[in-house]
C-alpha cells in the first residue's frame, strides 16, 4: 500500500462497484459523463460515459486526446468540471467498455489501491503491464498448443532428475529465446508431435543453425489417451522443486509467459504417453534449413517458418544416458 494516499486500509472492492453502478445510472438520467468518488481526500474517482467506465486521478499535466495503453482499455488526461478546481485543472483517466467491468475489477482494485498517485502514469503502466499477461491467457490453449508445452515439460522433468532443480533456469523458451534451454554444455530444441506425424513446425529461419554450444533437436512423440495431463505434468515439475520458493516462483513466471493459466486446468483432460522420443546433434552437414545454406544473403528475407519431415533424418533413440551430459 502507498501510504502517501491519506489512508491505510484499502477501499472495498463492492464500494468500487456500487459507484460505478450509480455513475452509470446517473449517466443514463442525464446523458452527461458522470464520477463518483472512491476513497478519502476526493483524488480518486470512478465514473461513466457512453458505454465506458472511467478511472480517474488528479494529474495536472498537458492536456491529451484518448490514446490506447492495449486492446479495450484507453488513456488520456482530461479536465473533469463540476468537482472543484483541481479536476478541472486536469485529471489522467483510464476507460474500458462497461460491458468488461466484471473482468476487469481485479485489476481497478489494484489500480485504486496501488497506484503511486505521485507517478501516475509510470505506476499505473506498471500495473497495466501486469495485468496485460493476465489478460493474454484468458484463451484456452488449444490441443498443439498443449502437446507443445507438454512436450518440453517432459523434458524438463527429465533434466531435473538427472541433475537438479535449478535447471529450470535454462528453460528459456516461453521467454522468447530461439531454443526451448539453453545449457552452458548445449541448447535443446523441443519439437513434440503425435505418433502418427512426422512433421514437425520450426519457427524461424535460424531455429536449426548449428550453434556453439552444441545444439539438439528432440523429437518428443506423444499417444494422446493414456498417461498424465498437462496439470499433472506441472504438478510432478512442482513436487521436484520441493521448498524452494524462488524456484516454484521463476517455474510459474515461465508457465505464465507460455500462456498457461492455472484457472484452464479442468480443461486440459487429454492424456499423454512419451513414445521413442528420439534426438540429432544439428551440424553443418544436417540437412536443414538455415541461411548458412544459400550461397549469397536474400536480404530481402527477413525470417520464414517451414515444416521438416522427421523421417528424412538419422534420428537416435533417446536412453537415459542423454540426460547426464550436464554434470
Amino acid at each position: 500500500m502507498n501510504h502517501s494516499r491519506g489512508y491505510e486500509m484499502p477501499i472495498n472492492s463492492e464500494i468500487i462497484k456500487i459507484q460505478f453502478e450509480v455513475s452509470e445510472s446517473q449517466f443514463d438520467q442525464t446523458q452527461t459523463e458522470s464520477y463518483r468518488p472512491v476513497g478519502l481526500e476526493n483524488r480518486i474517482l470512478v465514473g461513466h460515459e457512453q458505454g465506458f467506465d472511467h478511472v480517474a486521478f488528479i494529474c495536472h499535466e498537458r492536456l491529451t486526446s484518448w490514446y490506447s495503453k492495449t486492446s479495450q482499455l484507453d488513456a488520456r488526461i482530461k479536465s473533469i468540471s463540476g468537482l472543484g478546481q483541481a479536476w478541472e485543472s486536469g485529471a489522467y483517466v483510464l476507460r474500458y467498455p462497461s460491458n468488461f467491468r466484471e473482468q476487469m475489477q481485479d485489476f481497478v482494485y489494484e489500480l485504486i489501491n496501488s497506484v503511486n498517485l505521485e507517478a501516475l502514469v509510470q505506476s499505473s503502466d506498471k500495473i497495466i503491464e501486469k495485468y496485460v499477461k493476465i489478460w493474454r491467457n484468458t484463451s484456452v490453449l488449444g490441443l498443439s498448443e498443449q502437446m507443445g508445452l507438454f512436450g518440453e515439460l517432459w523434458i524438463l522433468e527429465k533434466l531435473m532428475l538427472a541433475n537438479n532443480p535449478e535447471i529450470v533456469h535454462s528453460w528459456t523458451g516461453p521467454e522468447g529465446a530461439t531454443h526451448d534451454f539453453e545449457l552452458e554444455t548445449c541448447h535443446l530444441e523441443i519439437k513434440t508431435t503425435s505418433i502418427n506425424n512426422s512433421d514437425i513446425k520450426i519457427s524461424s529461419l535460424n531455429q536449426l543453425r548449428p550453434s556453439n554450444p552444441d545444439l539438439y533437436l528432440i523429437v518428443v512423440n506423444l499417444n494422446q489417451g493414456n498417461g498424465r495431463t498437462l496439470p499433472q505434468q506441472i504438478e510432478i515439475i512442482h513436487e521436484l522443486m520441493g521448498q524452494d520458493v524462488e524456484m516454484q516462483t521463476e517455474f510459474f513466471r515461465k508457465l505464465e509467459l507460455a500462456r498457461y493459466n492455472e484457472a484452464h486446468s479442468p480443461r486440459y483432460i487429454s492424456e499423454y504417453e512419451v513414445m521413442e522420443p528420439k534426438f540429432i546433434l544439428i551440424d553443418s552437414n544436417t540437412d536443414v534449413l538455415h541461411e548458412d545454406r544459400f550461397e549469397s544473403p536474400i536480404r530481402s528475407l527477413s525470417d520464414l517458418k517451414w515444416t521438416l519431415d522427421t523421417t528424412t533424418m538419422p534420428l537416435e533413440l533417446l536412453t537415459d544416458d542423454f540426460w547426464l551430459f550436464n554434470n
